[in-house]
């Protein structure tokens, strides 16, 4: 049986020309959800798509689906798409005609392991299609699209051929009809790889991000590749990315002299090739596996307000289904990577990250999946969407209470040692621990926003933890000593 939960709250708030929404929204089924891409319309509705399948089959992605919501998570609309003997997974969503979307997909075998007999499909506004199809035994990793210019889109993307190691870049140029106008490959002696985040400068040559080789190209009209400027060679993993300006951007990663591995960090690049001056910051050195939002981790409305969102504590070999809790952590920047506040959300269940939005009303979407590995008999995941304020709250009575908005995490729960991260915004704190019976068991001033509290001396059982701090920290919930 279908369910959907969904808490709203409309604020307005004194500096933003129109309400902000707050709300969660799981779409829980007895099927198996894979996020697909998050797309927010220019009248501020919002486009969500995510395939779905039988967890008994084993086939991902078999019935892609796409849903328009109005800007408090109230559903207009919904689009069912199968193609039969392909899996299907919406790759973006194109805006035209008014507050009219077309959809794009990508379509390939329901063989696990490969990505052959593969295609591009595109859902009209007007309820037509088109279909291009790449040669059957062509591999396809990648699609995106484009628009930098006005009267085309560029569809890019990469795919592997029969023999080939290396991964050979696509783009095809069409015009706003979807009639195929071009059809160019990057000759595997340019470069190789997948381009997204397109910069357009003058003469119409424009820059690119090349994810795989993790660096800027500098591409002319006809995509021959004129430049290959790589970023700090100590930057690795799943990168974020967006432009500033011409020769500005910022992005998110991994940065290897960090001493731990999996450390978020995000910098600000203000030379398009010059490293040198490079601003750059990063998360705490975390004791966990933490992941930038898989599709889009940074992004911002004002330059001096930048959102950076990620996945705490998820398993790498095993990202949709493991056995552990997680949690969402968005963190809000000046321009200068100053950080202003960070808040936690989940830990109840194992959620990942893939995509963070900026919205229009000064506050941010967020979308991924859920893996409830305590009430679950089967490998099953849910899409969520979580749309914050400004401040990162999500206010309001949530029908799910198990989902909350923290501003510090305890862990490991169960444990037999209680670690704490408090939010950089609360740098020291008081805790609280209680019995069953209530009574005061351990009291301890923590000092720093990383504390290890020892409770050898605690019996195994159920207790109740207080945080409190001047600065506004109060929280409370149960951790349970093994």
């Amino acid at each position: 049986m279908k369910k959907v939960l969904i808490v709203f709250l409309i604020m307005n708030m004194p500096f933003c020309s129109q309400s902000q929404s707050s709300w969660l929204k799981l779409f829980q089924t007895t099927e198996n959800e894979y996020f697909g891409d998050l797309y927010e319309l220019k009248n501020g509705n919002l486009i969500l798509g995510y395939s779905q399948s039988d967890p008994k089959i084993g086939v991902m992605n078999k019935i892609a689906i796409t849903k328009q919501l109005n800007p408090y998570g109230e559903e207009i609309s919904e689009q069912r798409l199968e193609i039969e003997n392909r899996q299907i997974l919406l790759q973006g969503v194109i805006e035209d005609h008014g507050n009219q979307y077309s959809s794009l997909f990508i379509f390939y075998n329901q063989i696990s392991g490969n990505s052959l007999n593969s295609g591009i499909r595109i859902e009209k506004y007007d309820g037509s299609n088109v279909s291009y199809n790449f040669p059957g035994d062509y591999d396809l990793w990648a699609l995106g699209k484009t628009e930098i210019y006005t009267d085309k889109i560029i569809l890019t993307g990469s795919y592997r051929k029969p023999g080939y190691t290396n991964y050979t870049p696509f783009f095809q140029t069409l015009n706003k009809e979807f009639d195929s106008i071009s059809y160019i490959e990057i000759p595997e002696d340019q470069s190789d790889g997948s381009y997204q985040y397109f910069k357009q400068i003058t003469g119409n040559k424009f820059w690119a991000f090349n994810m795989f080789r993790r660096r800027l190209e500098y591409l002319d009209d006809k995509f021959n590749v004129i430049g290959k400027y790589p970023l700090d060679p100590f930057y690795s993993y799943s990168f974020g990315f967006k432009w500033d300006s011409d020769s500005t951007f910022y992005y998110t990663c991994k940065d290897m002299r960090l001493p731990k591995p999996y450390t978020i960090a995000f910098n600000k690049q203000t030379h398009l090739f010059d490293t040198t001056n490079t601003l750059r910051n990063h998360w705490h050195i975390s004791d966990t596996i933490d992941f930038t939002a898989f599709r889009q981790s940074i992004d911002f409305r004002t330059k001096d307000t930048i959102l950076i969102g990620f996945t705490r504590n998820i398993n790498i070999q095993n990202p949709y289904y493991a056995q552990q809790p997680s949690w969402l952590v968005v963190l809000q920047t000046d321009s200068l990577l100053n950080l202003r506040w960070e808040r936690f959300y989940g830990g109840d269940a194992y959620y990942v990250m893939s995509n963070l939005i900026s919205t229009q009303d000064g506050g941010c979407l967020i979308g991924g999946w859920r893996f409830d590995y305590q009430n679950s008999t089967e490998d099953q995941t849910d899409v969520f969407l979580l749309k914050l304020n400004s401040e990162g709250l999500l206010t309001g009575q949530v029908e799910m209470p198990e989902f909350q908005m923290r501003e510090a995490i305890v862990y490991p729960n169960p444990g037999r040692q209680l670690h704490i991260r408090l939010a950089m915004q609360h740098p020291k704190a008081q805790l609280q621990l209680f019995d069953q019976a209530g009574r005061l068991v351990l009291q301890q001033q923590l000092h720093q926003t990383e504390s290890t509290v020892e409770t050898a001396h605690l019996s195994s059982g159920v207790y109740l933890y207080h945080l409190t701090a001047p600065t506004g920290l109060y929280e409370s919930g149960k951790w349970v000593k093994e």
